[in-house]
Parts: structure tokens; C-alpha cells; sequence
């Protein structure tokens, strides 16, 4: 395959300014940060930040725009974290890549497949990452959580449903472990919760009724899931526990792949059957 090649000139101004000529723009002036420099431009490490943080907002871009969804107006936050090695050399150690849709999501499975295939294009990100992490979180307009992959994901990240049998299981080991938060984090931001009378309306709401569950109880055994229609998307279960207790859950595939609930009904009682 034929090799391309991009040119970048340097010139010295003074001190460590630099002035950067692309060859087809106004140059760009680099200085390093006080008290080394002046802070009279952007520092090598922004510079390298700024790239990495193009290249992927312009791979997603043409992912949303594929996908006909809406990409105007794309935001990212860009975090370059340094150390000192052995040597006391400062060395970059990562880059954390935040980026903000336009807008709140609507079309699930179309953000789900520009998701999970942008990366992939991004020719700085793909190559920087070879030597330095690069954690690449991405939400929405509404502050909500579309994907985060990374170093940092797979140490702060819960183990996530890969299916909506997986919901059920994970809530008996998270409420078994007193972990609220990672039972929170099972339903989407504006579910449901209802447990008798109560209805729970909310993250916040349903962190409130665990904090309270779990100062009573301190074993749930596992329930598995004996009924389930799926389509579209959705995925309406039944599952039940040893003592034949049954609850109703309505689950959702989120845009990268795994699933949260949207209902969920405790303890569910069905009618009486009539038998005149």
C-alpha cells in the first residue's frame, strides 16, 4: 500500500517558542509553560492532546453522520496526565478523552453502531495508544453515559449485562455485596422501581429505596429468568426465585450493547384465576 506523507515545519523564535507552519494555514506559535517557558502557546503535550482530540471527534463525526444521526456541534475534553520515571524523566502516562454529543440520544441502535466502529478510523488515536493508554469516555447532551473504554474503564467500570438474564444475576451478587451503587447503576437514569405500594421514580429515588432495603436485608438469593419476549431492542422478563417469588422486569440494549432496566416491578402478584 502506498505510503502518504504529511510535513510539519518548525522554526525557532526564541527562548522555547516555536513557530509550527502546516503549509496551508496560518502558523501556530508553541511556547512551554512557565517556569520553564512563558505559556506564550500551547505546550508540545496540548498539541498532542489536540490531535488525538480531532482524530476522534472527526472518526465520530463521519460514524454519526453515516448513521444519519445528529454530529454538529461535537465537544471534547482532553486530560494528559504526566509522571517521572526511574530516571526522573517526565513521561506522559495518559490521555482521557472525554467528548459530549450535541444532543440527548434517541436512536439507540444507530449511536450503538457509529459507537462501536469509530475508534477504529482514527489514525492518531489508534497509533498514540501502541505506546501511551488513551481512555475515551463519550455522553450525551443530557449527561448521560453512551461508552467509556480504556484503562480507566476496565478499572472503575462494573461489570456490565451483556443480556437481560445477566440484570437479574448481577442484582443478587450486587445486593449480596451491600453495593447500592452498582445496583443503581442496573436501571437507566429515568426508570422505574416498583416494590408494593412504593414507587421509586429515578436514579436517585432508586438509590434511596436500596439504601433503605439494604439496612433490613442482608441476603437475596438468586432468581433466574423464566419467561422472556425481546425485540427492537426491549426485553420484557419474568424471573423467579427459589421460594417461587416473581418479579417483571422491561430492559433496554444501550448503545453499547449492554443493557439496563427501564421497569421493574418486585414481587409481582398476579390475579387470582377464576374457575366458574
Amino acid at each position: 500500500m502506498a505510503e502518504i506523507l504529511q510535513t510539519v515545519t518548525l522554526s525557532h523564535l526564541g527562548n522555547y517558542k516555536f513557530l509550527i507552519d502546516f503549509g496551508m494555514s496560518v502558523p501556530l506559535q508553541s511556547d512551554e509553560p512557565q517556569p520553564i517557558g512563558q505559556g506564550l502557546g500551547p505546550s508540545p503535550e496540548q498539541l498532542l492532546a489536540a490531535s488525538i482530540a480531532n482524530c476522534l471527534c472527526a472518526s465520530l463525526f463521519f460514524a454519526l453522520t453515516k448513521y444519519r444521526q445528529p454530529a454538529e456541534g461535537l465537544k471534547a475534553n482532553v486530560a494528559i496526565s504526566t509522571v517521572r520515571n526511574e530516571r526522573g524523566r517526565l513521561r506522559i502516562k495518559a490521555v482521557d478523552v472525554d467528548i459530549v454529543l450535541p444532543v440527548e440520544v434517541t436512536h439507540q441502535e444507530q449511536i450503538a453502531r457509529a459507537l462501536t466502529q469509530f475508534e477504529d478510523f482514527c489514525t492518531v488515536s489508534e497509533s498514540v495508544k501502541r505506546g501511551i493508554p488513551v481512555n475515551v469516555s463519550i455522553a450525551d447532551g443530557a449527561g448521560t453515559l453512551l461508552s467509556q473504554r480504556g484503562e480507566q474503564a476496565e478499572k472503575a467500570a462494573p461489570v456490565s449485562a451483556a443480556s437481560p438474564e445477566d440484570l437479574v444475576h448481577l442484582f443478587a451478587e450486587r445486593a449480596n455485596a451491600g453495593d447500592v451503587e452498582g445496583l443503581v447503576d442496573l436501571y437507566e437514569t429515568e426508570a422505574t422501581l416498583a416494590a408494593g405500594e412504593r414507587l421509586s421514580r429515578g436514579r436517585t429515588a432508586i438509590q434511596q429505596f436500596y439504601d433503605s432495603l439494604l439496612e433490613r436485608k442482608r441476603e437475596f438469593t438468586r432468581a433466574d429468568v423464566v419467561q422472556k419476549l425481546e425485540g427492537s431492542g426491549l426485553a420484557v422478563t419474568i424471573a423467579q426465585a427459589p421460594g417461587g417469588g416473581l418479579s417483571l422486569e422491561v430492559a433496554r440494549r444501550q448503545p453499547d450493547g449492554t443493557w439496563r432496566w427501564v421497569i421493574d416491578q418486585l414481587k409481582l402478584k398476579l390475579p387470582a384465576v377464576r374457575t366458574d
